[in-house]
């Protein structure tokens, strides 16, 4: 198409691309989001993604119930050698456990980002951190929620949710990017019902033995000694819990386990472009990344709002999930961070794991110029393969073409060559230091050196994982790649100190200022999978405003129906101020438009007039003038209560038809 890239595609090639919705123009992103783990902050505190680059840690140690746990999983646990002669260890006391991990600090989902219960109930952990990151990436893209009505039954214009202008839900998309979704409310559940079911039974045995046993001793020493072991027996064994701890199967038990983190998020914003959630184990947000990319350019969508989240290393989830990659001889027992984060280090000896979420706003170049802000990035290409080789361990050639693929790719795609990105080129890389024996490192250098030759060196490498532990599927190192080259900062290698012979050749971040304007990112996740990015900056801090202000005030009042409309920040969201109901239509907007009225039955069909007076005003002490939202709120809240549906699965309209049919809400 004309004006993108400086090309003009021959008519009869662009009438064939409009026939079949396809567009070779540019795909950017324009907005990030990021929540980092840290127990002394906010999950989502302001400079979540800066304290990376500042090379922060965000490692803690385990409380001592968690390492218990651990042990009490009766587990014999893999042993790796560096020679390849693994070998086996019973778990037997807390030094051979996991006991440092990046864990969440507060998270006030309602407080923060302003989700009432009854929504944010129906959510699993991973959702609710996944839209909290969306709404950081839809600010920082300078798209903001809009104020929709409603036309009530009388004409009049009632508010109803916050939500993308409607000109924007039909070109929306929307992914999840998570490896564990549903896994927490499953754990939470059961371990509930458990503890409610058997809690107080070892208590009762145990009493019901020392009672017996007590009549039949007589020496004072005896009972003495027996008193002391029913004492410290009784201490270790779980309470029994008190009446608010009876367990209730939740109703929405279902919504909160089904992986549907993507449809919530979509059903919040309003997007109604295509929706799903992609699983490729710790691969999953750069593969969404490239996902994303083909949407747009096979007509899906213009726009697509990538979300990630993951959070194994809470109470609920880390003795089983940290157990399991304990299990696997991949995790690092070591108690001090400098000992055992050791990103490309001789002395790695196993991954701490993390928590944290992530969100990308990514988007046909042309929208982004629409609405007048310049884009953080541009994606030049993507790829995503299998290795079809191994349930834990790289391949390392096929890592090495995909690589090549990748950059073979975008040097077609744009007239780039490798030398001249390589010299401008950071390399965020996937690094979890594991043992050396069929670790990421080894794989990553390896492809480096086939895609980029001579030119190796010139990559700076990066990683930052030594500081948050590895974040699963939710894969910050892509929000922070593009990230590090808008501000023009890297963060260090974390606790280098002794060089791997075997990685040599390649030139490690030592922290501070680089000027990258390229970004080639690799994810790799359990089962052989791979993804990767490469992207170029579009914009760096200090260089230039992000936004031209009156293109943008000019596309605000387009799609919010508003001659003059202000934004505001409310709960971390961007959002227009309410102006009451747009002076005029906007384009797309449903729920503004023609009201479609539940037919009433007419004379001779059957239907009967009612047999009860309707009250007068002043009768009784109703009013002749109710509130409708006040009304509304009542009927809603009280079908709740009787059918035990959440308020915000049920829908005025539908209600009314199901009562004039006698039919029973149903979802």
């Amino acid at each position: 198409p004309a004006g993108e890239g400086g090309v003009r595609a021959p008519k009869d090639v662009a009438d064939l691309l409009d026939k079949w919705d396809l567009y070779i123009g540019p795909v950017v992103v324009s907005g990030l989001g990021a929540g980092v783990p840290g127990r002394a902050d906010k999950v989502f505190r302001e400079d979540a993604m800066d304290v990376l680059l500042a090379g922060q840690n965000l490692i803690d140690r385990l409380p001592e119930e968690e390492l218990h746990k651990q042990v009490d999983k009766n587990l014999e646990r893999v042993v790796k050698s560096e020679t390849g002669n693994h070998g086996f260890e019973r778990l037997e006391s807390i030094e051979q456990v996991i006991r440092l991990a990046g864990q969440a600090g507060t998270f006030d989902f309602a407080g923060e980002f302003g989700v009432r219960g009854s929504i944010s109930s129906l959510m699993d952990r991973s959702a609710q951190l996944a839209l909290a990151a969306g709404l950081l990436a839809l600010k920082d893209a300078k798209i903001p929620l809009v104020r929709h009505y409603k036309r009530s039954t009388t004409g009049k214009m009632i508010p109803t949710s916050w939500a993308l202008p409607a000109s924007l839900q039909n070109e929306t998309g929307v992914i999840m990017a998570t490896a564990w979704p549903g896994l927490e409310s499953l754990i939470e559940d059961v371990s509930r019902y458990f503890t409610h079911k058997y809690a107080g039974k070892p208590q009762k045995l145990v009493w019901e033995m020392y009672d017996r046993m007590l009549g039949a001793v007589k020496d004072p020493a005896d009972r003495k000694a027996l008193t002391d072991w029913y004492v410290e027996t009784r201490a270790s064994l779980p309470e029994a819990g008190g009446e608010g701890d009876v367990y209730k199967f939740s109703r929405s038990f279902l919504f909160r386990v089904l992986a549907l983190g993507h449809a919530q998020t979509a059903q919040f914003i309003r997007a109604k472009g295509p929706c799903t959630q992609v699983n490729a184990a710790c691969a999953s947000t750069t593969q969404a990344v490239g996902i994303a990319e083909d949407w747009i350019r096979t007509g899906r969508c213009k726009r697509v709002l990538v979300v990630s989240a993951d959070d194994i290393t809470n109470p609920n989830m880390m003795s089983w999930l940290g157990t399991g990659f304990l299990a696997s001889g991949a995790a690092t027992t070591k108690d001090v961070v400098s000992e055992a984060a050791l990103p490309f280090d001789r002395r790695r000896n196993g991954m701490i794991i993390g928590m944290g979420a992530s969100a990308l706003v990514i988007e046909d170049g042309r929208k982004a110029q629409e609405r007048g802000v310049t884009p953080l990035a541009e994606l030049l290409a993507s790829q995503f393969e299998n290795s079809a080789y191994h349930v834990t361990r790289l391949s390392t050639r096929h890592v090495a073409e995909t690589m090549d693929r990748l950059v073979a790719k975008a040097e077609k795609r744009y007239g780039l060559r490798r030398s001249d990105i390589a010299a401008k080129m950071l390399f965020m890389s996937h690094e979890t230091y594991t043992p050396a024996q069929g670790g990421s490192s080894a794989a990553e250098v390896e492809a480096l050196k086939s895609t980029f030759g001579a030119d190796t060196p010139k990559v700076v490498v990066t990683n930052t994982k030594g500081f948050t532990g590895h974040s699963m599927g939710a894969s910050l190192e892509d929000v922070i790649a593009i990230r590090a080259m808008n501000a023009g900062k890297l963060p260090p290698i974390a606790n280098y100190k002794e060089p791997d012979p075997n990685l040599a050749g390649i030139t490690l971040s030592k922290g501070g200022a680089y000027d990258c304007e390229f970004a080639l990112r690799l994810g790799a996740g359990f089962g052989s999978q791979i993804a990767m990015t490469l992207m170029r900056r579009t914009w760096k801090e200090g260089a230039a405003l992000r936004v031209d202000a009156p293109r943008h005030q000019a596309w605000l009042a387009a799609v919010s129906g508003h001659a003059n409309p202000e934004l505001e920040v409310v709960h971390n969201t961007l959002r227009l101020k309410d102006a009451g109901a747009p002076t005029r239509a906007t384009e797309g907007d449903e729920e503004a438009g023609t009201p479609h009225p539940i037919p009433l039955p007419q004379a001779g069909e059957g239907a009967k007039a009612p047999s009860l007076p309707l009250p007068r005003s002043g009768e009784g002490g109703v009013r002749a003038h109710l509130d409708e939202a006040a009304v509304t709120k009542e009927i809603v809240a009280l079908v709740t209560q009787k059918t035990g549906y959440p308020a915000e699965m049920l829908e005025l309209d539908q209600l009314a038809a199901c009562f004039s049919s006698g039919v029973r809400p149903s979802s």
